[in-house]
């Protein structure tokens, strides 16, 4: 089937700013865009990231590269919680300021203040018994 779309010269001149040898003129890159984005339901709510603040992203989750959604997703949950043996103890937004705060006021890494806090959780809970 062959579609006849009018596009504004601006987003025209944009698209052509994305060529290459494998698309070498503007509306081979704008089909590579829609064929990119043809499994993705215009009905959902979807989150697209510019490349600065996926940049920001993978710095505060570590420096370490995200390259999907469900990497994201792994990298969220390992930061945002604790494993204590088989379990695994998601952590609030407070807790984790809260850990965040005691860090740096102890000058330590997070991830250290998190070793030391589950120490004295185990200390005390010893203590207890």
């Amino acid at each position: 089937m062959k579609v006849e779309i009018h596009i504004d010269d601006d987003t025209y001149a944009l698209y052509s700013r994305y060529t290459s040898a494998s698309r070498p003129n503007a509306i081979d890159a704008m089909e590579h865009q829609l064929e990119r984005f043809s499994g993705m339901d215009p009905k959902e709510r979807w989150l697209l990231v510019s490349p600065e603040s996926r940049r920001a992203i993978e710095h505060a989750l570590g420096d370490l590269s995200i390259s999907n959604a469900a990497v994201l997703v792994k990298r969220i949950l390992a930061h945002a919680s604790v494993t204590l043996g088989k379990h695994q103890i998601n952590l609030t937004a407070n807790q984790m300021k809260e850990i965040e705060q005691r860090a740096v006021r102890n000058d330590r890494d997070p991830k250290l203040e998190v070793e030391r806090i589950l120490w004295d959780i185990m200390r005390d809970y010893t203590r207890a018994i």
